[in-house]
């Protein structure tokens, strides 16, 4: 009896060095799951912080767009063609320096072909053709540029009477 009890005592000790060995493991374990988790918890609070940066830098470079469509929408409807703008902003963009000079070069086509029209019913006989030819002599050149400078304030009338654009650009 002596030896079974001896037998049950070291079975009953091996029994608690065994759950005392699986409980340090368990609490082991618990304790990496807590670093895990606090790591992630650290990490979840950073994506947050991040995601927040994320939305003030998009909100405002949101607003710096929409400001800048605010000013260029004006040269947009002045030099695009209804069909542009029914294709949207990508569209525009793409063909908006082409349109921008071709806008540009018809307005000087019709400014100079306006000018041209009225030399030429105030004064018929007037040499239109020199205006192009590339050999100008000097002197020619010389009263050019002189006459460009007296007829600056000229210049200035029709070209307020035309209306093209005004002296000062819109105001934003």
């Amino acid at each position: 009896m002596t030896d079974t009890l001896r037998t049950s005592q070291n079975q009953a000790e091996s029994v608690s060095t065994l759950t005392d060995s699986k409980l340090k493991e368990a609490q082991d374990i618990l304790a990496q799951a807590k670093l895990i988790r606090s790591g992630a918890d650290r990490d979840l609070v950073q994506a947050m912080k991040s995601v927040q940066d994320l939305q003030a830098k998009l909100k405002a470079a949101h607003e710096q767009f929409r400001a800048l469509y605010e000013a260029v929408k004006p040269i947009i409807a002045a030099v695009c063609h209804q069909e542009d703008l029914a294709q949207g902003l990508r569209s525009i963009i793409l063909v908006l320096s082409t349109r921008f000079f071709s806008f540009v070069r018809g307005g000087f086509y019709r400014c100079v072909n306006d000018v041209i029209s009225f030399v030429r019913v105030a004064t018929p006989d007037a040499p239109l053709q020199q205006i192009v030819d590339p050999i100008v002599s000097a002197d020619f050149a010389q009263r050019w540029d002189v006459a460009k400078v007296e007829l600056s304030g000229l210049t200035d009338q029709i070209l307020d009477q035309m209306n093209v654009l005004s002296a000062e650009p819109p105001a934003p």
